[in-house]
């Protein structure tokens, strides 16, 4: 569950965004900061409403092409080939994007750093 707050309201709080079925992993907020993304140990992309706290069960789809103000999630079509062969899904532990957008670093079980084109939707 991921909690929000009023910041100008002396931190009242806002939303409790429900969804994700396992521990969240991972979020983005898009670039306006309406919506943001998690990722869960359970493989769960969810999208959800800053504004309402709901979820936005077609978000894959009417999100496709927001601008994100960061991109730290290991799921999502942008990072799709960041994935090794036979790579169960856990091996990639982090995702940091360049502030100009051109660039990911991955981080992995195996302690190594990758360099990717971002997006990165194929090896």
């Amino acid at each position: 569950m991921v909690f929000t707050y009023d910041v100008a309201n002396k931190f009242a709080p806002k939303h409790k965004m429900r969804g994700n079925s396992s521990a969240i992993t991972h979020i983005d907020f898009t670039l306006s900061g309406q919506h943001l993304m998690t990722n869960s140990l359970s493989y769960e992309i969810l999208f959800f409403d800053t504004t309402t706290g709901k979820q936005e069960t077609r978000g894959g789809s009417i999100l496709k092409d927001e601008k994100w103000a960061s991109w730290s999630c290991t799921l999502g079509f942008p990072v799709m080939g960041i994935f090794p062969p036979a790579a169960d899904g856990s091996d990639i532990n982090a995702v940091a994007r360049s502030p100009d957008g051109t660039v990911s670093a991955t981080a992995d079980d195996f302690g190594t750093v990758k360099l990717f084109k971002y997006p990165c939707p194929v090896e």
